[in-house]
């Protein structure tokens, strides 16, 4: 059976662009590469364009975006090019210009009605974008971002009648887009289940679909047919929030150990509730979890700790045991037993960065420095944008005494992307390394690319600082 579900998403991720297919797995390193191959074997494929600039400003590559952009356009001024730049912008004033230096080029862009769309919207004038985005679906019905926006805009004006007769006539349109029947199960919950069901045989390449199918199931008390559909979003993408909650409920219940009721009066209980029910069914860790939650919000960590302990004896290998026993330890100062759980929930879940960078810190905490080092250093390999991975693993460097290396790690991280952690990280590491001429040299260099006064600014003290 497996094999047979992972056989059919294989062939849905196939009907979607590779790198579309690896962002809905989560992979955005893989995306990105994904993207820029797709965009060299087709330069002038708008769509192909499109998900390279929206890939490259999720990884914090505006700069490099906007600059691919802006060499299209001064070699050829086409309404498509300056839609491009646009899209690569920042600044909603330069982006607003290139869609209108577009629609100059041709009237009729129907791309560029719906870049004025998300200008509007940016500004809440919610009649302007419903008009623009209107216009860009009756010049190309096959735009998702342009009916989504022309729904979001009807919704905004309380309008949810208008919105849902608009998503379904996206639906109409666009029948394997994702995003139409996520809306339309919202604006009418009722037919949730119809809608959802349509879903997943039309738009199953996207976990979200599955997750929300998933959720409705559970909310029926079909607890085996929501965790099917939970394990099938799980499948595409195993970091999918919802899926993973709707799983570990709807496994309990398939298991005997919770039931229907139970998980009615759990998503209800307040704190004094908690008690009956854990009582009840002690044999879920569901609802330890729930309660160690609760006991961690009123400030009673031991209480927490305790809890989780219980969970643990009745569901030793589950995840979310292991994980939020581990963070609870690690806050309490108890490193080295945290790093341990973190280290087994991290080992079952591999692709969970939380759980990765709680072990690594954990571990570099509890004087396991070669250990640290090694889980954090393959994050930052495998996820090179991630600044919190590359800012744990300067961390656990420092730690151990390694400060040369530390600067390395986050000098390198500083020149992938500009992110404002990443700089404020670079200047604490280049004061424990005594860098801080070299560390000002490239923040120069990145701050005229990039043309960012913040970025200029803190070299300019580092520069100060070089000269004490």
């Amino acid at each position: 059976m497996l094999w047979i579900l992972i056989a059919l998403l294989s062939a849905l991720a196939a009907e979607v662009p590779r790198s579309e297919a690896l962002m809905l797995a989560g992979d955005v390193t893989g995306a990105l590469k994904a993207a820029e191959a797709e965009v060299d074997g087709s330069p002038d494929d708008v769509d192909a364009n499109e998900r390279l600039i929206d890939i490259l400003l999720t990884l914090g590559g505006a700069q490099k975006a906007e600059s691919m952009a802006a060499k299209r356009v001064q070699e050829a001024p086409t309404a498509d090019h300056w839609y491009l730049l646009g899209r690569a912008q920042s600044s909603a004033r330069d982006a607003e210009l290139s869609y209108q230096r577009a629609l100059k080029a041709d009237p009729m862009h129907a791309r560029s009605h719906m870049g004025m769309g998300a200008i509007y919207t940016a500004r809440a004038d919610h009649v302007g974008a419903g008009a623009a985005y209107g216009r860009a679906v009756r010049l190309d019905p096959s735009l998702r971002e342009a009916w989504l926006g022309l729904t979001r805009s009807h919704v905004s004006r309380g309008d949810n009648q208008a919105a849902a007769e608009v998503t379904r006539k996206a639906i109409e349109a666009i029948p394997d887009a994702p995003d139409p029947y996520l809306t339309l199960a919202v604006l009418e919950p009722e037919r949730a289940r119809q809608v959802l069901s349509i879903g997943v045989e039309k738009a199953g390449h996207d976990p979200r679909v599955h997750a929300a199918y998933a959720q409705v199931l559970l909310d029926a008390g079909e607890a085996r047919l929501a965790q099917e559909e939970a394990m099938a979003a799980l499948a595409i993408d195993p970091t999918e929030p919802t899926a993973l909650r709707v799983e570990l409920f709807a496994r309990q219940i398939v298991n005997k150990t919770f039931d229907t009721a139970g998980l009615k009066a759990l998503l209800k209980a307040d704190r004094a509730a908690m008690d009956g029910l854990v009582a009840k069914y002690p044999r879920t860790p569901v609802t330890w979890l729930t309660r160690s939650r609760m006991r961690l919000e009123a400030g009673d960590t031991d209480g927490a700790i305790a809890d989780l302990r219980e969970a643990r004896k009745v569901a030793p290998d589950e995840v979310e045991v292991l994980g939020q026993l581990g963070v609870f330890l690690e806050q309490r100062g108890d490193h080295d037993e945290a790093a341990g759980l973190l280290l087994r929930a991290y080992t079952a879940r591999p692709w969970d960065v939380s759980l990765g960078l709680g072990a690594g810190a954990a571990a570099s905490r509890a004087g396991r420095h070669d250990e640290a080092i090694a889980l954090l250093a393959d994050l930052v390999k495998r996820l090179p944008y991630a600044s919190n991975a590359a800012i744990a693993l300067a961390d656990a460097l420092l730690l151990a005494g390694r400060k040369e290396e530390a600067y390395q790690v986050v000098l390198d991280a500083a020149e992938r992307r500009t992110d404002p952690q990443i700089l404020v990280a670079l200047v604490a590491v280049a004061g424990q390394s005594g860098r801080y001429g070299e560390a000002a040299g490239i923040l120069e260099q990145i701050g005229r690319a990039t043309n960012d006064p913040k970025t200029l600014e803190i070299a300019a003290k580092l520069r100060e600082k070089a000269g004490q």
